[in-house]
């Protein structure tokens, strides 16, 4: 009880004030990396999951303040915190085992979180123009704004679009020609998704793009997972390589994109080369990797980066990438 009340009155001094800031942030961040960890137990928990990079930084600047500071335990604790952030971070940075061998052709493909609302359509343009993609995935897309990037789209013949007037306008075109394509709408949140089955190499390989709804609650996080369970039995039933392209709304550290690359076999073009946090755009400390290109075993990255600004709250992706049968 004793020592309960000298912390009070330290923590109320003017001299224990400053430190009691770090101690506060340093406390607000182990939370968030427990409730990270039990994100498959409350939507809520999960949110905790997305900003492990954050965390491993600010532990990282607790650590050392605190050694300058002889404050051992308070370093420690910190120390400790910032491993447990850590690991999770550079497991994504270990190069993925048993790729397959190169293919020859060299493809690329362009997701754009447009943003109707703040994004620009003259520096959309631009970025395709200078990506030169063979495929891209336009995402918060509606009529007006397929109309103004069409000076940039008229190489881009084979279109599957479901434009809205709400976040959830979906395209997907092409500059090769593809069996068969069409607008789906998988899961219960009533948001479209687009497939395509391309021909590369003469093999067969289906595109789709997709964007869930974001965790913004129980119910948006109840429609985000189920979407992404859906998506998995229907990658699960493709007889041909998949390669899924779009904002997931949810980042490699969360349970349910685990999961979800458990259930569908897919692949994170992230693995063994970065972290490439693309959202959000407007707020460089806090970004987080949410637009997301997933591949199939025998399709091989070959780069990935982060494409220019482009207006909207997010940053496009651009991924490069060749397809060959397994070793």
């Amino acid at each position: 009880m004793n020592r309960w009340l000298n912390w009070s009155r330290e923590f109320l001094s003017l001299k224990v004030r400053f430190w009691g800031l770090f101690h506060a942030a340093g406390c607000l961040a182990m939370l968030g990396t427990a409730a990270g960890f039990l994100g498959r137990h409350a939507w809520w928990l999960d949110l905790g999951s997305h900003f492990r990079v954050q965390y491993v930084v600010l532990f990282a600047m607790l650590c050392g303040f605190y050694l300058i500071a002889r404050k051992w335990k308070w370093a420690g604790g910190a120390a400790l915190f910032c491993g447990l952030n850590l690991v999770p971070v550079l497991m994504l940075l270990f190069p993925p085992a048993g790729a397959a061998p190169p293919a020859g052709m060299k493809y690329r493909t362009l997701l754009i979180n447009v943003n109707t609302q703040t994004g620009q359509p003259e520096a959309v343009i631009e970025a395709i123009n200078e990506a030169l993609p063979d495929f891209i995935v336009l995402e918060e897309i509606n009529e007006e704004w397929m109309q103004a990037l069409e000076p940039a789209l008229t190489n881009y013949p084979h279109r599957a679009v479901e434009s809205r007037e709400d976040n959830f306008g979906i395209a997907l075109l092409s500059r090769r020609s593809w069996e068969s394509a069409q607008v789906v709408y998988v899961g219960d949140a009533g948001v479209p998704s687009v497939t395509a089955q391309v021909m590369l190499d003469y093999k067969p390989v289906l595109l789709i793009g997709t964007h869930p709804l974001p965790p913004g609650g129980a119910e948006y996080s109840a429609y985000r997972n189920n979407q992404l369970e859906r998506l998995a039995e229907l990658i699960r039933k493709a007889d041909c390589p998949v390669l899924l392209i779009g904002d997931l709304n949810v980042s490699p550290w969360s349970y349910y994109f685990r999961k979800f690359l458990k259930e569908s076999g897919l692949q994170n073009s992230s693995q063994g080369r970065g972290l490439f946090a693309s959202w959000p755009a407007f707020a460089w400390p806090f970004r987080i990797p949410i637009d997301q290109v997933l591949h199939s075993a025998n399709i091989r990255i070959l780069d990935k980066h982060i494409g220019r600004d482009v207006g909207s709250d997010h940053y496009p992706v651009v991924v490069d990438f060749d397809f060959a049968l397994p070793p």
